[in-house]
């Protein structure tokens, strides 16, 4: 527990790890590569967020964007449960800690 004030106990804030899969919806496979890529580099180069780029309720926090990779098993998993068409799409999986 912390002290929110002199009487008051909070717990401390939570702290998780998610998991998000990226997924570019083109119609055409090459803008997918593009767009998947572009969004890699600005990942990449922002995998540290931190101050006025988060949220007023953030300030003081630091984000962590950490690129996951997924056995080609896993993504197969993933797309059956959320694809009816069976069409497999480019994606990459990030956690953001």
């Amino acid at each position: 527990m912390q002290m929110a004030n002199s009487t008051t106990l909070k717990y401390p804030p939570l702290s998780l790890s998610l998991f998000y899969l990226v997924t570019p919806h083109t119609q055409n496979r090459v803008n997918d590569h593009i767009i998947l890529g572009k969004v890699m580099q600005i990942f990449y180069d922002n995998a540290i967020l931190r101050g006025s780029v988060l949220h007023e309720s953030l300030v003081g926090e630091e984000l962590r964007l950490i690129l996951t990779p997924l056995s080609i098993d896993e993504l197969n998993k993933i797309w059956n449960v959320m694809s009816k068409t069976k069409t497999y799409n480019l994606s990459v999986c990030y956690e953001v800690q």
